[in-house]
């Protein structure tokens, strides 16, 4: 199974801006590995002034039911207004009943200011029953690797046969070009690892779910990464992988986002169902 990236860090802020009828509230939604995050920056619920962060652990699809988490948090809480900047970590072990950790409380001022921020740096320590999306590792090189692409300085190995099957435009370069590396210009590499992952055999379907979702989007670009591997599947030329796509943007409900992607890459079968579903409304 591929390695997880283990790490990431996080800032949240907080302002007036955030105001809501309950209180004072701004989150972010993250990606570590496998696992989707939460954190979340609030104050004013619950007839507390103080600042409350919250860390929550979601479950997705690949989580068994019996999933466990260890993961190690450092914070660092800034409150402008009393110049504060309060620092430390903790230890938590998530599961299937115990998802959301507070950070805090933190003391607020007396007055009305509620700028704040919060910075933490989430390292992932120990999971079981939490499977990667990636059904493989391209990050490594394998006994069946007989080529690699170089895409943003970083090393992809790849099996050529397989990527030649998917792909007319990979099959006349392998065809043309002799050497072992390839260098592919103009193409991120999260979407181009998702794009020979959705290639590959064996991918489940909870897993391209996993793939295409964006958790750290809004829902006004939830499409904007889908956008992208359609994309590559038309400049590469991977039918395969479109069908792919389009099948699993047909398990979901009428969207006119979605909608717009049909037309631009000409997904028929999306198309014709999203019309419909749209004409019923």
């Amino acid at each position: 199974e591929p390695t997880f990236e283990q790490q990431k860090e996080i800032t949240v802020e907080l302002t007036r801006d955030n105001d809501t009828n309950k209180g004072v509230e701004s989150y972010r939604n993250f990606r570590v590995g496998a696992v989707d995050f939460k954190l979340t920056l609030r104050r004013g619920f619950n007839g507390s002034m103080d600042y409350n962060a919250k860390v929550q652990c979601q479950k997705r699809g690949g989580f068994d039911p019996h999933w466990s988490l260890k993961f190690e948090v450092a914070y660092r809480m800034t409150i402008p207004a009393t110049e504060q900047v309060i620092a430390g970590s903790s230890t938590f072990d998530s599961t299937a009943d115990h998802k959301a950790f507070n950070l805090g409380p933190f003391e607020a001022p007396a007055d009305s200011h509620t700028e704040a921020s919060i910075w933490i740096s989430i390292k992932l320590l120990k999971w079981s029953g939490i499977h990667h999306p990636l059904a493989f590792d391209f990050s490594r090189r394998s006994n069946l690797s007989d080529a690699t692409l170089i895409v943003e300085g970083r090393r992809i190995y790849i099996t050529k046969s397989i990527v030649a099957m998917q792909s007319a435009y990979f099959k006349r370069l392998f065809d043309e070009e002799s050497h072992a590396e390839f260098k592919i210009p103009g193409t991120k590499y999260e979407d181009m690892i998702i794009f020979l992952t959705l290639m590959y055999p064996h991918t489940t379907s909870d897993q391209i779910s996993q793939l295409l979702t964006d958790p750290t989007a809004p829902d006004s670009k939830k499409t904007v990464h889908i956008d992208r591997l359609l994309d590559l599947a038309a400049r590469f030329e991977s039918p395969s992988v479109s069908s792919i796509i389009e099948k699993a943007l047909m398990e979901g409900s009428y969207d006119t986002e979605v909608l717009l992607l049909a037309d631009k890459y000409c997904l028929s079968h999306l198309c014709s169902q999203q019309l419909k579903e749209f004409q019923t409304r």
